[in-house]
């Protein structure tokens, strides 16, 4: 896998040192962290259906949990981080594509250069989290994707209390409701939005088969004091209109990928 390092891009994140980096990935392997790993990729997958060949983009890829999935899925993946520690750990993990190392608020890449663009526990610690969705609908061809931990959930309130007593990743972070993330797709003219929710099931209950099957049928509704917000949007290029002898008629987006090469975005003269 490609690291691109642009000379304009942020090197070091107070928030995401290799530390935590560790500490966020050893999560991932607690029967609890398996069991909402399964559940929010399944809500994503359910949500933006991939098909094999399209191009996804991450944005805040992280340690590449979120890559790999893409990717088991024949997906051609690209992820943007600004977090060196967190970029090798996603080199490691998803084993294929480009990874830069750069802003969400500023993507590197040209208009629709992606079938899919995804944020999954992103927004939480970007600076302008509706920079970034704008950024991600202007790249994505087909819809993006917010994953998000609910502040309205018993686990956000959790999450956020534990940061006030000791220094843990969320300490930085900030949490969204329902409203808010709904508030941000609105500003990006997207549409057919479409969005459930994933409860938490905490340790020792996890190990609980039937805990788990409750979880994975609870997994798939729209609910908005659930722990984790899923929610996709196909984006307005997919209802481009075009003048053609005086009427007006919907226009596939251009192909903005080819290949297996990501289209980087121009700067300005």
């Amino acid at each position: 896998m490609h690291l691109h390092r642009p000379k304009d891009a942020e090197r070091t994140n107070g928030s995401f040192d290799e530390e935590r980096a560790l500490r966020y990935e050893d999560w991932f392997d607690s029967p609890a962290g398996v069991l909402a790993r399964q559940l929010q990729q399944r809500l994503m997958r359910n949500l933006i259906d991939p098909q094999p060949g399209e191009s996804a983009l991450d944005v805040g890829c992280g340690t590449g949990e979120t890559l790999a999935f893409l990717a088991s899925l024949d997906v051609r993946i690209a992820g943007i981080d600004r977090s060196p520690a967190m970029l090798a750990m996603a080199a490691a993990k998803a084993g294929h594509g480009p990874l830069v190392l750069g802003d969400a608020a500023a993507l590197p890449f040209a208009d629709r250069s992606f079938d899919v663009v995804v944020l999954n526990t992103t927004l939480e610690f970007v600076a302008d989290p509706g920079r970034a969705v704008q950024e991600a609908a202007r790249v994505a061809r087909r819809c993006i994707y917010i994953g998000a931990l609910n502040r309205w959930s018993v686990l956000g309130l959790h999450r956020r209390i534990e940061s006030r007593l000791t220094d843990t990743l969320y300490a930085h972070a900030q949490f969204f409701t329902f409203g808010e993330i709904m508030n941000l797709l609105d500003v990006c003219g997207v549409f057919n939005v479409r969005w459930a929710g994933v409860p938490f099931v905490p340790d020792p209950l996890s190990r609980w088969p039937l805990m788990r099957q409750a979880a994975r049928a609870a997994g798939q509704l729209p609910n908005p004091f659930a722990a984790y917000l899923g929610c996709a949007a196909d984006v307005a290029a997919m209802r481009v209109m075009r003048v053609v002898s005086g009427h007006a008629a919907v226009v596939p987006p251009q192909a903005a990928v080819a290949g297996c090469s990501f289209t980087q975005r121009k700067s300005a003269a």
